[in-house]
């Protein structure tokens, strides 16, 4: 990372997501300036507080459960929980719950 000065945690998101994004077929040069966008952006943004980054087990449910409400039409909770492997009462949860979140937000 060229652009200024940061600390190892920063150092390495940037080199994460520039690897990725080069993976992606982005041009290296192009890669490293859009990661060291969205580094600074998230040092701006969340500098000096405690961040949380959830385990993988957590984001996936958390992800799945974003998309089961996206999907979800009013009328296919079956569909919805032989695809997800889940009971027709847990997808009744989560779309609950995610209703609930999207009110308080």
């Amino acid at each position: 990372m060229t652009k200024g000065s940061h600390p190892g945690l920063l150092l390495d998101l940037h080199d994460s997501l520039s690897d990725q994004l080069i993976k992606s077929g982005l041009e290296p040069g192009k890669a490293s300036d859009i990661a060291y966008t969205v580094t600074e952006h998230i040092h701006k943004t969340w500098a000096g507080q405690q961040l949380y980054v959830p385990k993988s087990v957590e984001l996936k449910c958390a992800t799945r459960n974003q998309d089961i409400y996206r999907r979800f039409n009013g009328k296919n909770f079956t569909e919805l929980s032989r695809e997800y492997g889940l009971t027709e009462m847990r997808i009744r949860q989560i779309i609950k719950e995610q209703r609930e979140k999207r009110a308080s937000a």
